[in-house]
């Protein structure tokens, strides 16, 4: 079998319960009611004639209705008597709490019907013994009402702890009772005696405070047991509770791991859906059209001259670069400036990459069958994928971006460059440079790309969006994506790709300057600051 650990209080408190409950060796409840029946009935027959014996414990054994039945027939015998009558008064009092008498014996000498309807007989007998003599039955209802007042409530402490200590401490209660109706006997059979020669000189009193005191003591200490115990109880309840509440704990946080395992794996798998569906596009991959585009630009640079590219140096470029807060810039070239235009792309991207600052793109690559078909939404979704690689934040931050359904049911620009927005988040810095001349022409929608942005980036800046996104978009055509409908809030963003001419001076330079470094590289230090 599998041990269970348990805490050092709970140890302490199971080894305080079984000390608190064990019975005590040396005294036994029962053995004790069993002597003070035996001294009991011992006394009375020392004491009282065969006859009297006989009409306690033989005859009208009725238990406490024969009690209360004496008390009512003495009462009667005074009721209309004085009102300043003694035995009138207590017994008035004995009536109302003979009941407790009944209640203690009977808890307290539960093992065997005579030992209770031994002390109950006795006082019956008593009352009907002197009902007519009014001194002796004034002291003796005066001395069963007072001790009532001290008797503890013995059958709610025993109903509701029925420990060994408290049976021990009723069954001494039982033995103060029974020691007090031994010594009511005792005074009944001397002044049964000498009635004749000193009751008018000296009347024999009815002595029991010292009892009554003994009585006090042992319901002191049933309720003090009582109270021990339920100081036990509490204890338990409170060990318990703290085991119960370690136990919620150790499963809150099982279950806050499976939850968290749950939406990792939801996450994950919703993260894997939205990868495969926007992979899925007649784009080139990323990779693939930065390596034919920079084959093309670095073939098409052998024939030109080392020498910076004027729109290299253009001081709205370099504004732009330098800003640190989310802008947009427009690289415009013509049809004879379409290569410088492409490749000012490509040189921008190989710039990006080669300082470590994330960059996603979308390049022109070889022409193929497919190319007449690519929609600005596959560009979107191209665009949106590389973000996904970039950002792993989203997966560990569980964000709500991730919805395969929303993906899956975009169908307009508009909803992909919410969707482009919305998975921002997490980035420091993010530039996007995308070849216009990718999209299909005859595909455009109503919407500018130029206003697209602007509106994407003035959304970001109201929801406080920390990412800083710069945007590039080169066109060298009158494309339908660059042409906007209304102001920019950059003011004017536009970077012009002239044709360079070659002077013969140019030429020689050529030749001399073969080392000299790509014109992308005057902006490495703007983009580093």
């Amino acid at each position: 079998m599998d041990t269970v650990q348990q805490t050092p209080s709970a140890i302490v408190h199971q080894r305080f319960s079984r000390e608190w409950s064990a019975p005590d060796e040396a005294r036994d409840s029962r053995k004790v009611v069993q002597e003070v029946y035996k001294n009991a009935v011992g006394h009375f027959r020392a004491h009282l004639t065969e006859d009297e014996c006989n009409k306690i414990w033989l005859q009208d054994q009725t238990g406490m209705a024969g009690v209360q039945e004496a008390v009512r027939a003495a009462k009667a015998k005074y009721e209309g008597g004085s009102e300043q009558s003694k035995a009138r008064k207590w017994l008035k009092r004995l009536s109302q709490s003979i009941l407790l008498y009944g209640k203690v014996l009977e808890m307290s000498a539960s093992y065997s019907p005579d030992y209770v309807a031994l002390p109950l007989g006795a006082i019956k007998f008593l009352l009907r013994a002197i009902v007519n003599h009014e001194e002796s039955i004034t002291q003796l209802s005066k001395a069963l009402a007072q001790i009532t007042t001290v008797l503890p409530k013995v059958d709610i402490k025993l109903l509701l702890y029925p420990t060994e200590r408290i049976k021990l401490e009723v069954s001494v209660l039982y033995g103060h009772l029974m020691e007090f109706i031994q010594r009511a006997i005792s005074w009944y059979e001397a002044g049964r005696v000498k009635h004749v020669l000193i009751a008018m000189f000296r009347p024999t009193k009815l002595e029991f405070q010292d009892i009554s005191h003994k009585i006090c003591c042992s319901s002191q200490a049933i309720d003090q047991l009582a109270a021990t115990a339920n100081q036990a109880e509490l204890r338990d309840l409170h060990l318990l509770f703290m085991e119960f509440k370690r136990t919620m704990i150790e499963s809150q946080a099982v279950n806050s791991r499976m939850l968290l395992d749950s939406k990792r794996r939801i996450c994950e798998i919703q993260f894997s859906q939205i990868l495969t569906f926007t992979a899925a596009t007649s784009l080139p991959e990323p990779e693939e059209s930065f390596r034919y585009s920079s084959f093309l630009s670095k073939r098409r640079q052998l024939r030109r001259t080392y020498e910076a590219h004027p729109s290299w140096r253009s001081r709205k470029l370099k504004e732009w670069a330098m800003s640190n807060t989310p802008s947009l810039i427009i690289a415009k070239g013509t049809c004879l400036t379409r290569h410088e235009t492409k490749d000012f792309a490509t040189e921008m991207v190989a710039l990006l990459r080669a300082t470590k600052i994330p960059v996603i793109w979308t390049l022109s690559s070889k022409a193929d069958s497919s190319s007449a078909w690519r929609s600005p939404i596959e560009v979107l979704k191209q665009l949106v994928l590389q973000i996904l690689h970039l950002n792993p934040s989203l997966l560990n931050d569980e964000s709500p971006a991730l919805n395969a359904a929303r993906f899956q049911n975009a169908t307009k620009e508009s909803e992909w460059f919410a969707i482009l927005a919305s998975v921002l988040n997490g980035l420091e810095k993010l530039y996007i440079v995308v070849d216009a001349e990718i999209m299909n022409r005859e595909l455009a929608s109503q919407i500018s790309w130029t206003d697209a942005f602007n509106t994407m980036l003035q959304d970001l800046k109201a929801v406080s969006c920390k990412t800083v996104v710069k945007i590039v978009l080169v066109s060298y055509s009158n494309s339908p994506y660059i042409s906007s409908s209304q102001p920019t809030t950059f003011g004017d963003v536009t970077v012009r790709i002239e044709k360079e001419r070659r002077t013969a001076t140019m030429r020689k330079r050529h030749f001399r300057s073969r080392g000299s470094p790509q014109g992308s590289n005057v902006l490495m230090p703007l983009l580093r600051h």
